[in-house]
């Protein structure tokens, strides 16, 4: 009687185990998981919230992080869990994202207004002089590739400019015809700073502008 009993009871304590390990993954760390609200500056219809809900959690799954984001009211609401609140974070999922490509006389090429410039983005890891060197490899999608051809083979000799959210990243002479919509960015110094570019050329476009609410 004592052994069954105890038979019982070890069983009754694996699946109690169990059933807390299978409802865990429900609230992982939940005083880890915090909550954001964007508000939009402009009245958007629900198709354009959508839009830019969108864009946000694709940038959440870029990053690999568990994160979601809803439209309501003229607002967005991302929660992230597992992970602690941090202003870094915050701003990598709201930057507006706009990507240009200019010419010397500071023209517009191309840009990912409509979010179809950048298919994707490599990290390889190429050592220079005894150094540590990265470099990223970017393939544009295919109509974006054919004016990026274009435009390098008439213009070599000449500067291009790679600007991300206004700021200059790469200002490259143009050797030959760039074929295929693939080119490298070299040099970049460290893995990291190679993992924020890379993240800045996939995390698309956010066609409207938000305000963080306090």
């Amino acid at each position: 009687m004592f052994k069954k009993r105890l038979h019982i009871v070890i069983i009754c304590v694996m699946l109690l185990t169990l059933t807390g390990c299978i409802q865990m993954k429900d609230f992982i760390y939940p005083s880890h998981t915090f909550s954001i609200t964007l508000d939009t500056t402009e009245d958007l219809s629900k198709t354009q919230l959508k839009q830019a809900c969108d864009v946000i959690e694709n940038r959440i799954k870029i990053l690999k992080i568990d994160g979601t984001a809803s439209g309501k009211n003229q607002s967005i609401i991302v929660t992230i869990k597992g992970i602690d609140r941090s202003d870094e974070l915050i701003e990598k999922l709201c930057r507006r994202g706009n990507i240009c490509f200019i010419d010397e006389n500071g023209n517009t090429i191309l840009d990912n207004s409509s979010n179809d410039l950048i298919e994707s983005a490599q990290i390889y890891y190429k050592p220079l002089d005894g150094k540590s060197n990265f470099s990223l490899e970017v393939h544009l999608c295919k109509k974006a590739a054919e004016e990026f051809g274009n435009f390098t083979e008439q213009n070599i000799g000449k500067h291009i400019g790679i600007i991300i959210d206004q700021e200059m990243y790469s200002y490259p002479l143009i050797s030959e015809k760039i074929e295929n919509g693939i080119f490298e960015m070299d040099n970049i110094k460290d893995e990291e700073n190679a993992l924020i570019i890379k993240y800045l050329f996939l995390s698309e476009y956010l066609p409207y502008e938000f305000s963080l609410r306090q």
